[in-house]
């Protein structure tokens, strides 16, 4: 596969190999463009192979986005295909669990439920329930993953209205949720061939348009462990979930929305069902111990006073039936007698678990538990690879999962994965304390070194969120273990890709881990990365219109600063830009002032520039004439604006903030030739923020064509401005499409297809000026 056509040596080698008739290569020549122009050169190289059939040509193939995607996809295959793995998956796994397919872009996993004991009459609820939104709640281990995962089988066998499903583990933590819903939209826009901008959204927005994809598609979304989104004195989701369960349930979309969590949540709307999950019933925990233990092995009395001890909790009992079945010499007598020695409230199984394990037991369930997420045995392995041999690794793998200690993830066409129950991972967690868990959470980090290494070559705004997320798992490792300078540095190199990717809340959240472990007085001195670190953070916060919390970790940020230092010139900038986002302009003009005043008169030697603020503030501010210098640079304005000049710019986003405030002045004809430029190299433009910025060309050019005469010009760049917009922000969108009706009443719309809507404006883009 090839694209660009430099002349550099893989061109080179490329046009020696297609030129070669004793060769037969099989090459795909891709475009950015729906309709590309091939230039003579390039011509020239591939005509050999074009004429011999060995050279195909494909448009509209975006390589930043394909690449990393082909990439994930040959990883997955060999990790399926690889010696280790086959021989790793004979371990163990569930009796016949039904195996769940991947897609493309991998969502999290359901646990694969083996043995099924009780719960029918809400699995039937669930399955005979119209509502659109169910609620599954209880405490931990009350077995709600499990119901639902079960209800997903249904799904999978095509026993339910629904075609597909699609699985977010939120793990039980707080700013996970916009994430995981960001991670939705992105696999189902992506089997749709739908284009998303997300970094930019509201809450509401994405809300809307997480319900605008799942319009186009019938399938079960299950949001797992939900707990930190649970306002406990209402009993009901606050922020971005209370909006989706209310938008949700009034849409019209043919999906299904599954939620779990352990505080009871009701909604009085009627597209809204909430089940409580409680302890088993005596029928069931003997169901439970038959299904699992050997005829006659167990009493009847026993497993009565096992149900008591435990009331009726599914996991325990579980254990306790596992142990019975599977240790020998143990009976579930000497269980009970165990748990009636402690004298707690609630029974600790796991500490009586624990005394029994192996060393080698103990030691994977360690490591275990400071990984971040689910990982394949070849991975497991790899991280207890220092501690223990492959055949220790082995039997302490199969011992644990016999136990119903490890957790196993199935699915069809990719290795299983395993995980620890979180109940199991929190018990592991606080049995020790942070010295002795460093060595265990180190051998994970070096791993994630490795694997990091592997892909970092394709960190970027379009590498799948799972292969993403590893550097931000990486920085809560780092936290965990008191490498604070090295999680300042792992989330600075990656804020571009998440935060550009749309994972703003993912960044929020592991950022604001790391800011609660540090002095922010020693941070701001000690740690070279913590001032970049600090202005992404309240970026995704405005972002988010969380001000309230941007406006106290700003407050906070400027105690770091006992005096006014380079360091309070970025203070300055961050504000300045917060002032500008809220449209507070006259603020931000101020504030910036103050920082160019302060860097111009000391002459100190920094990078951190208030210059882009204050002229930002100003064009928007109704002074454009005193921004338009800034944005100019070295350029002179009358030799820009000539078929020459224009074409020295380079920068869309430049050219474009140019034509705006000339466009502000009142220059339309001279703004239109700055916005022509601005649009045609975003069409190659693969940049965070292409699309919105090409929402901002076309809707200037459609202001400016129509306010100069050229009517039929201006409503088709609004129409494809709303089109874009459409994409990426309803907010925009609404913007957009009031200045529309604005410009052109229904009396004055012209009557034009959207076929030759799109023709006109790339014609309109081609012609000369």
């Amino acid at each position: 596969m090839a694209y660009g056509g430099w002349d550099d040596i893989f061109t080179s080698s490329l046009e020696s190999l297609v030129g070669n008739a004793n060769d037969f290569p099989e090459i795909i020549w891709t475009f950015y463009n729906a309709l590309p122009s091939i230039d003579e050169r390039l011509k020239r190289i591939l005509s050999p192979g074009i004429d011999r059939g060995r050279v195909n040509l494909y448009s509209s193939i975006d390589c930043h986005r394909l690449l990393p995607k082909i990439a994930a996809f040959w990883q997955s295959d060999l990790e399926l295909h690889s010696e280790s793995t086959i021989e790793t998956t004979k371990i163990n796994a569930p009796k016949s669990p039904l195996r769940f397919d991947t897609r493309s872009l991998e969502c999290d996993r359901p646990p694969s439920v083996d043995i099924w004991v009780g719960r029918e009459p809400e699995l039937r609820a669930l399955e005979t329930t119209d509502a659109k939104i169910a609620i599954i709640c209880g405490f931990g281990g009350q077995g709600k993953s499990h119901l639902a995962a079960k209800y997903l089988e249904a799904v999978t066998k095509g026993e339910t209205p629904y075609s597909d499903w699609d699985w977010r583990d939120c793990k039980e933590e707080g700013d996970r949720i916009r994430t995981q819903i960001v991670a939705a939209i992105e696999r189902v826009a992506d089997e749709l061939t739908v284009d998303l901008e997300m970094d930019s959204m509201t809450d509401r927005d994405l809300v809307n348009s997480f319900i605008s994809v799942l319009h186009k598609t019938s399938r079960v979304f299950v949001f797992d462990n939900v707990d930190h989104y649970v306002d406990l004195e209402k009993e009901e989701f606050f922020g971005i979930l209370d909006v989706l369960v209310r938008q949700f349930s009034k849409s019209n979309s043919p999906s299904k929305i599954i939620f779990t969590c352990r505080p009871q949540v009701n909604y009085d709307i009627s597209e809204v069902s909430s089940f409580t999950l409680l302890g088993i019933s005596l029928a069931e925990t003997v169901e439970l111990f038959t299904a699992r233990c050997e005829k006659n092995k167990v009493v009847a009395h026993d497993i009565q006073i096992a149900h008591e001890v435990t009331a009726g909790h599914p996991i325990w009992l579980d254990m306790m039936a596992v142990r019975v079945a599977r240790v020998p010499g143990m009976t579930l007598s000497k269980i009970n007698d165990d748990i009636r020695r402690d004298r707690s409230k609630n029974p600790d199984i796991l500490s009586s678990l624990w005394k029994t394990l192996a060393d080698r037991e103990q030691t994977v369930l360690r490591v275990m538990s400071e990984a971040k997420r689910a990982e394949t045995m070849e991975m497991i392995e790899k991280f207890t690879g220092s501690q223990l041999n492959y055949n220790k690794f082995s039997k302490a793998m199969r011992s644990l999962i016999a136990l119903n200690l490890v957790i196993v993830k199935a699915q069809k066409n990719a290795p299983d994965l395993y995980d620890l129950h979180p109940l199991v991972r929190a018990f592991v967690r606080k049995s020790f304390n942070r010295p002795e868990r460093k060595t265990f959470i180190q051998i994970v980090i070096n791993e994630y070194n490795v694997l990091i290494r592997g892909i970092e070559s394709m960190l970027g705004v379009h590498l799948p969120f799972p292969l993403l997320e590893r550097w931000s798992q990486k920085a809560e490792l780092e936290i965990e273990a008191g490498l604070f300078e090295d999680a300042f540095a792992t989330l600075n190199k990656a804020d571009d890709a998440l935060i550009g990717g749309g994972h703003s809340e993912e960044f929020i959240r592991v950022a604001g881990k790391l800011f609660e472990a540090v002095d922010w007085l020693h941070a701001s001195a000690e740690f070279k990365n913590f001032d970049d670190v600090i202005a992404s953070t309240l970026f995704c916060l405005e972002q988010l219109q969380r001000r309230d919390d941007a406006d106290s970790m700003l407050e906070r940020y400027k105690l770091t600063m006992a005096t006014k230092s380079a360091r309070y010139i970025k203070y300055l900038d961050i504000l300045a830009h917060k002032y500008w986002t809220r449209g507070e302009y006259q603020n931000a003009i101020d504030t910036a002032q103050e920082g160019v005043n302060l860097k111009d008169q000391t002459g100190v030697d920094t990078t951190h520039d208030c210059s882009q603020a204050l002229a930002l503030a100003q064009r928007d501010g109704g002074a454009p004439e005193e921004a338009l210098p800034f944005f100019l640079k070295t350029h002179e304005l009358d030799h820009l604006l000539t078929k020459e000049g224009i074409l020295t710019v380079d920068e869309p986003t430049t050219i474009g903030n140019i034509g705006r405030c000339l466009q502000m002045m009142g220059r339309n004809d001279d703004a239109i030739i700055c916005f022509q430029r601005s649009a045609q190299l975003l069409q190659d433009n693969v940049s965070t923020h292409r699309l919105s910025n090409l929402a901002y060309a076309y809707h200037w050019l459609a202001q400016a064509l129509t306010t100069t005469g050229d009517e039929q010009s201006g409503y088709c760049f609004f129409v494809e401005a709303e089109e874009l917009a459409a994409k990426f922000s309803p907010g925009r969108l609404l913007s957009i499409s009031q200045d529309k009706d604005k410009f052109f009443p229904a009396d004055k719309i012209p009557s034009i297809s959207n076929r030759e809507i799109r023709r006109q404006v790339k014609t309109w883009l081609g012609k000369e000026l």
